[in-house]
């Protein structure tokens, strides 16, 4: 990637990393939480033994391995490896030598609908929007609507 400020915090899709609740650790603090509730109640001693009444209860020692799993959670961000390794788009990208799909010029490309769902939109309006201001002001704008409180979270 260039060697822009905060250039690591965009995603190959254009998504920002800096509103995304993993990278933020939100999702890892709102499990370390939820865990210390659980825990708090002993939930792990009785939640067990409702499962003929509450039958997902049958299931609390896999779910404990989740929550084990959530509470460990950190993403480095997709440029420096983080998120999935599998990444169609990040696959793409590197091929092709771009820092991301903004960079671009196929239309009518799937790989973001394939790979991020119901977050291609938003990624094809950041990848717009670099293509119009340019990687540097995008980032500067979004480090600006995090500082005001936006998150991928609130979507």
């Amino acid at each position: 990637m260039n060697k822009i400020d905060g250039a690591e915090l965009v995603a190959y899709c254009g998504l920002y990393c800096g509103a995304c609740g993993l990278k933020t650790g939100q999702i890892r603090n709102a499990a370390q939480a939820l865990d210390h509730m659980l825990k708090a109640y002993n939930y792990q001693e009785w939640a067990p033994t409702l499962g003929e009444f509450v039958p997902a209860t049958k299931h609390y020692r896999e779910f404990e391995g989740v929550m084990e799993w959530l509470m460990t959670q950190d993403c480095e961000g997709c440029p420096a490896g983080g998120g999935n390794p599998g990444c169609v788009i990040r696959i793409c990208a590197r091929e092709k030598g771009f820092a991301g799909c903004w960079e671009c010029t196929e239309v009518d490309c799937d790989k973001p609908q394939q790979e991020i769902g119901t977050s291609a939109p938003i990624a094809a309006e950041n990848q717009q929007r670099i293509r119009e201001v340019g990687l540097k002001d995008w980032l500067a704008e979004q480090a600006a609507k995090v500082e005001e409180g936006y998150s991928y979270l609130d979507m």
